[in-house]
Order: C-alpha cells, then structure tokens, then sequence
C-alpha cells in the first residue's frame, strides 16, 4: 500500500458489491472499513428539478474549490445545462456535469 501527505477522495461505484469489495478490503488490510455505510441505491434518491438547480451550482462551487486548494486553476463554469433532462434526476449525472 502507498501513502501520500496529499487529501484522496474515492467515489466507488457498482452494480454489485462482490467480489471486488472483499479484494478492496484486503488490498487495503481493511482500512477502508470505516467508510461502509452499506449499499446506497441511487435510483432510491431521484432529484426533483429544485433539487437539481441547486445542487449543480453546489457541485460546480465545491469542485473548483478542490481544484483551488491544490494550486490548479478552475475553469470558468459553462453555460448550466438544461437539468430539467430525464437523466439529470440521477445525482450521480448532475455531479458529472458538474465536473
């Protein structure tokens, strides 16, 4: 295992929690342990277009602030798309939209 003195954010996403869960697991002698909080379906937590239209400008904010504090320059934030798309009721899409 590596360590670094840089901040790391992993975002793991699955259709299925095994077997790659248990090779994570031991790969990283359980240290990652403390961040299971179990299976969070995002199909179970649709956004409604309010619930859109705020959390995109959240994710824009929040990802330039992440490129700010390791010295890179954000770029400037694009037209905001129309979110009122079916797909957009994904967390997961507005957050890569963001990005």
């Amino acid at each position: 295992m590596q360590y670094t003195d840089v901040p790391v954010g992993v975002l793991l996403l699955a259709r299925t929690r095994t077997p790659w869960w248990g090779h994570l697991q031991s790969a990283t002698e359980s240290a990652i342990d403390f961040v299971d909080a179990g299976d969070l379906p995002l199909s179970d937590h649709t956004l409604d277009l309010t619930a859109r239209t705020g959390q995109y400008p959240a994710a824009v904010a929040a990802f330039a602030a992440v490129m700010a504090s390791h010295g890179g320059v954000p770029a400037e934030p694009g037209e905001v798309p129309d979110l009122g798309a079916d797909m957009f009721g994904d967390p997961l899409m507005v957050n890569l939209q963001a990005l």
